[in-house]
């Protein structure tokens, strides 16, 4: 997990860069949250999947993202 200040801009209007991945032994991504603006389609805030990239996900702060975060992560492990 890694969150970054950064200053504001259009790219980071929070002013946090983050990233967070929960991966397999093998480096495969089962799951990563970030709010790098690289996908056209999806959202700022977006997740990864093995199945793709979704921004049904709502960022409301950094500390309730970490939370999320992890549910998600505990849900995927549980599977």
């Amino acid at each position: 997990m890694i969150a970054t200040d950064v200053p504001k801009s259009n790219d980071y209007p929070e002013g946090i860069k983050y990233r967070f991945q929960y991966m397999a032994e093998d480096g495969r991504t089962l799951l990563r949250f970030d709010n790098f603006p690289d996908h056209p389609r999806v959202d700022r805030h977006h997740y990864h999947t093995p199945d793709g990239v979704y921004d049904d996900i709502e960022y409301t702060d950094l500390k309730a993202h970490v939370r999320k975060f992890h549910t998600e992560m505990d849900d995927r492990r549980e599977r």
